[in-house]
């Protein structure tokens, strides 16, 4: 129950979401549908939303064969930064 109250809660959040967004989903997550990546770039209110379909990895893709390409796409991001955070 309380993981459904929190996807819920998330969910509606969504649209106050203005910051550049960095979202990185595998096609073959075994717990978390591929269609999730979907539902929050379309969702969000940002200006720059940036879609990355990982192909070799599982649910901890940061351990698994994308792990390198997955730092690369930070680190890009990341210094692409044009504004601080608040």
């Amino acid at each position: 129950m309380q993981r459904v109250v929190l996807t819920n809660a998330t969910g509606a959040l969504l649209p106050l979401v203005r910051q550049r967004l960095l979202i990185m989903q595998s096609r073959t997550d075994h717990v978390v549908a591929p269609e999730n990546a979907r539902h929050i770039a379309t969702r969000v209110a940002s200006d720059d939303i940036r879609l990355v379909w990982l192909r070799r990895s599982w649910h901890v893709a940061t351990l698994d064969h994308d792990a390198d390409r997955i730092a690369a796409h930070v680190a890009a991001f990341v210094s692409e930064s044009r504004t601080p955070v608040r």
